[in-house]
């Protein structure tokens, strides 16, 4: 008997960034949108779909996981309008 091992592809990837008043704390934002375009590009380097979820004390940003450059690009600009809102995140 033989097991053979494959890696999983396409699998959907999403950084869900919260945007309530605790991320406003020392450029916490900044870090969170770094950190999730490292994320996407890794996603796309592995075949994976990488997605975006912003909220705060509601969703403010839902962008369904898909690949691509062009998704990147909308992903990026995304995040790049996100802003701390000072209220109490709730889901």
């Amino acid at each position: 008997m033989t097991k053979v091992y494959q890696i999983e592809r396409t699998q959907e990837v999403y950084v869900i960034l919260d945007t309530s008043r605790l991320s406003a704390r020392a450029n916490g934002i900044e870090r969170c949108v770094t950190a999730s375009l490292v994320l996407a590009v890794a996603a796309e380097q592995q075949g994976d779909l990488f997605g975006l979820v912003c909220f705060n004390d509601r969703i403010s940003q839902f962008l369904r996981a898909k690949s691509g450059k062009q998704h990147f690009d909308t992903c990026r600009d995304a995040l790049y309008t996100q802003h701390p809102k000072m209220v109490f995140a709730r889901l």
